[in-house]
């Protein structure tokens, strides 16, 4: 039992201050995916409610995904609209750089995430505060851009019966692929030099595994195109053993 009820509310019981003396700081990650329980729990073994503020907190609103678990965003949300970003013992330090991804990447996500999010459907405003920043450093040259690629899935009764729209799907990625051995150069990350690309060089990136995974392998797999899937599904249900 970490908290115990008095006449002037809950406090930490002496249970929860053993704790506190044990910690010197509780760092929580993916904090925009806590519930009120873990709240309570975290703030309890900390010192926050005696004043010393030891909780270093490291989300991001834009990511949370699990309030079918019960995850409370606001309770980040809270921390990031009142904490204070010149210092202070509540600070907010806001990483606005991605060291991931090339400029015409962050730049169309920027474009789709402004006209997309705001305060009442994501619970955030997609601002210069949330956008993302190029960290990493990229050789300049070459053709990269973004491309929005749509497929029409729909078509007369009678051939309802023919290709799913995952099959589909997987066979205009196939000829990407094809396309992007052929003419797209990238970045090494031994040599530093750009190279023809690879098959390793390319991931697929899905909204979920499930039933779309193995249906995008077996497509590939018949356009000749080697592909590996990350399934969490059981040993007997892999595509290699069935």
């Amino acid at each position: 039992i970490l908290t115990e009820k008095t006449e002037d509310g809950l406090r930490p019981s002496p249970c929860a201050r053993v704790y506190q003396e044990q910690f010197r700081e509780v760092m929580i990650d993916e904090y925009q995916d806590s519930n009120l329980i873990q709240e309570a729990i975290l703030t309890s073994v900390s010192g926050v409610r005696e004043g010393r503020y030891n909780i270093f907190m490291v989300g991001d609103v834009k990511q949370s995904i699990y309030r079918f678990r019960l995850s409370r965003p606001e309770l980040f949300m809270e921390k990031f609209d009142t904490y204070d970003l010149a210092g202070g013992p509540r600070q907010r330090i806001d990483l606005h750089k991605n060291f991931r991804s090339r400029r015409e990447v962050l730049d169309s996500v920027n474009l789709f995430f402004r006209k997309l999010m705001c305060r009442d459907l994501g619970g955030i405003a997609y601002d210069d505060r949330a956008a993302l920043y190029v960290g990493a450093d990229y050789p300049e040259g070459g053709d990269f851009h973004t491309e929005v690629l749509l497929i029409d899935t729909e078509g007369p009764e009678e051939e309802l019966t023919g290709p799913s729209s995952q099959e589909l799907e997987a066979r205009c990625i196939a000829g990407e692929i094809r396309r992007l051995l052929a003419e797209q150069q990238v970045l090494d990350k031994e040599s530093k030099i750009l190279r023809p690309a690879r098959y390793k060089d390319i991931v697929i990136l899905t909204r979920s595994i499930r039933g779309t995974a193995d249906v995008f392998a077996s497509v590939l797999a018949e356009e000749g195109i080697p592909a590996h899937v990350g399934t969490r599904e059981g040993y007997f249900s892999a595509q290699e053993v069935s």
